[in-house]
């Protein structure tokens, strides 16, 4: 079944293989866990199926997946989450949490519980960071391929500079080589032209870099602002990852009954860690 409409309100649930596009939806059902729902904002009672969504309200999430700026969930079991702000009263056992701002668990009682903290959280964060790491590997590759091509222009203009000058003297005194004296001076024009073209290209790269990295910049800021926070005890613990695209993955285990009330990441000397209080 294939749905779409700007509001779908929904008494029963959404059936296997159903792939329902809305502006709202809300479910009072089940989604079944081969079910796709893209929406702008969601309300569902019991969700198995695959959601991608600005902003979800999920009673239970059993086994599915849900990917969305923001989201609140009753109970989680087995379920995968994917925001950048996510508030979850019960988490149950083999719950996964990718955050990039905070996770507020009332209750973390499940076992096997896996918290990632990246700066990416959703897919979409995911390919728009992908497509920003890849654009400036490309930029700054070519920004030093072109300043070799400037210095070598540079350093055939200056070497020139007697040698064009002559030329020009014998091309206006009339001389019997005034072809082959044009097709040189043309050379050394052509090479000047390079010259100056290969400066406004690299003044543009370098403004390229420094937006590419001011965003960088910014990620990295609301990294070391995201927080975890547990109100009840860690009954089974759980495993604490920060995943960084270019840095060995950062850890920590939580032991069972643990009484760390919050979980937050700090940078020093260029390298982060993993802070707890309880």
């Amino acid at each position: 079944m294939s749905a779409r409409a700007y509001d779908i309100v929904l008494s029963g649930g959404i059936g296997d293989d159903s792939k329902v596009i809305a502006y709202n939806i809300e479910v009072g059902g089940q989604t079944h866990a081969s079910s796709v729902i893209e929406a702008t904002n969601a309300k569902i009672h019991s969700h198995k199926g695959k959601l991608i969504a600005e902003k979800a309200d999920i009673h239970i999430l059993e086994n599915g997946f849900a990917s969305a700026k923001t989201i609140n969930v009753d109970s989680i079991l087995g379920g995968t989450i994917e925001a950048d702000i996510a508030t979850i009263k019960i988490a149950g056992a083999n719950s996964k949490f990718f955050i990039k701002e905070s996770l507020d668990i009332d209750n973390p009682s499940g076992i096997g519980i896996k918290i990632y903290i990246t700066p990416a959280a959703t897919e979409e964060e995911k390919s728009k960071q992908q497509e920003l790491a890849k654009e400036l590997e490309t930029i700054t590759h070519n920004l030093t391929d072109k300043q070799a091509r400037l210095k070598t222009d540079i350093q055939i203009i200056e070497a020139n500079k007697d040698t064009v000058l002559k030329l020009k003297a014998k091309l206006n005194s009339g001389s019997p080589m005034a072809n082959a004296i044009s097709d040189q001076l043309r050379r050394f024009a052509n090479v000047a032209k390079e010259a100056r073209t290969l400066t406004t290209e690299i003044d543009e790269a370098k403004k390229l870099i420094a937006k590419d990295k001011e965003i960088l910049e910014r990620e990295e800021k609301i990294l070391l602002s995201t927080s975890i926070t547990a109100t009840k005890p860690w009954k089974n613990g759980a495993l604490i990852k920060l995943l960084l695209a270019d840095r060995k993955d950062i850890q920590l285990a939580l032991g069972d009954n643990s009484q760390v009330k919050r979980i937050w990441i700090v940078k020093e000397n260029d390298s982060y860690a993993i802070k707890t209080s309880t």
